[in-house]
């Protein structure tokens, strides 16, 4: 089945003929791309749930996420070092992956992304990739995708499961090729649609991370037509290493908590959880918070060791958080 928003439905009914289309509801068109693959977990976990009911008997619990542009497979043929690649289709890709023993041990299982000369690696190793991911949801039940998130929505589920103990596998035997399309498919927001161009250069595709940056109360507020979520996580990939960290030396990475955000190609970053603390034994160049303020103790923030004029970011929810 395609999974779409109400927005882009008609052009998958239209495009998509031979398929079963599943249109959100409208609440979606308004929320991150992470929105997808909620929804989908949500309604497998309900089908799982009624068909074991039916058929007392343990059923195959992994659920397919896949984007609408993955086009080809290739398998790595034979274990020598310069091992050639051939073409294989989904069925030989997840049959293949069906007969692993043992495979309900696995919260998800990934395979690798395909890049030209790309070195061979391991066959099997925890990575992450989400063009492709089987997710267990027996095992992942009580972990959810972000609704908010535009950006690595399928990498911010993939700590949620490392922190809570849940096992990973990637498949680097079989890569998969991405494609691209002209219609339908978009993994984020067309900023020259929605942003004026005072804040958003078509040319050189940057966004002006100055004009994001406001006091509350301030009467000159720019308002945009975007949702609040996009323009955080625009403004930490693109504003972190001029904006928030750019005094910091690079040499000591920023420590987000229970959260994760792309910082930019610049800036080094390490992420984990609370209960993961007394195990960090470096210095930070910064801290980020995203809503978890309330769970951090003092005690907690004093296992920590920052280096001379760390910065601290704080993402909350109201001036009062």
């Amino acid at each position: 089945a395609v999974v779409s928003t109400q927005s882009t439905g008609d052009l998958y009914i239209n495009k998509w003929t031979n398929h079963v289309i599943m249109v959100l509801p409208e609440s979606a068109d308004h929320q991150g791309y992470g929105v997808y693959q909620y929804w989908i977990k949500r309604f497998a976990a309900v089908n799982y749930r009624l068909e074991r009911q039916r058929r007392a008997v343990n059923c195959w619990p992994f659920i397919l996420l896949m984007q609408d542009n993955c086009a080809t497979w290739t398998m790595s043929a034979g274990d020598s070092p310069g091992r050639s690649e051939k073409s294989v289709s989904l069925r030989t890709v997840l049959s293949h992956i069906e007969r692993t023993p043992e495979l309900g041990k696995f919260a998800a299982v990934y395979t690798s992304f395909w890049r030209a000369n790309s070195k061979t690696s391991a066959p099997f190793d925890r990575g992450f990739t989400g063009c492709l991911q089987l997710i267990n949801i027996d095992l992942a039940r009580d972990l959810e995708f972000n609704r908010e998130r535009y950006m690595n929505q399928g990498l911010e589920f993939y700590r949620l499961l490392n922190y809570a103990g849940l096992t990973t596998c990637r498949f680097n035997l079989f890569k998969t090729q991405l494609r691209f399309l002209k219609s339908g498919g978009e993994t984020t927001i067309s900023p020259d649609k929605v942003l004026p161009v005072s804040v958003y250069n078509p040319s050189t595709q940057a966004i002006a991370v100055s004009k994001l940056i406001t006091m509350p109360d301030k009467a000159e507020t720019l308002a945009l037509p975007v949702p609040s979520h996009y323009l955080l996580e625009c403004f930490l990939h693109q504003g972190a290493s001029e904006v928030l960290f750019g005094s910091v030396p690079k040499s000591y990475p920023i420590l987000q908590l229970d959260c994760y955000f792309s910082l930019g190609e610049s800036v080094n970053t390490v992420s984990t959880s609370l209960q993961n603390l007394p195990n960090l034994n470096k210095e930070f160049g910064g801290l980020i918070l995203y809503f978890s303020a309330q769970r951090l103790r003092t005690l907690q923030l004093r296992t920590l060791k920052f280096v001379a004029g760390a910065k601290l970011c704080l993402i909350a929810r109201g001036r009062n958080y």
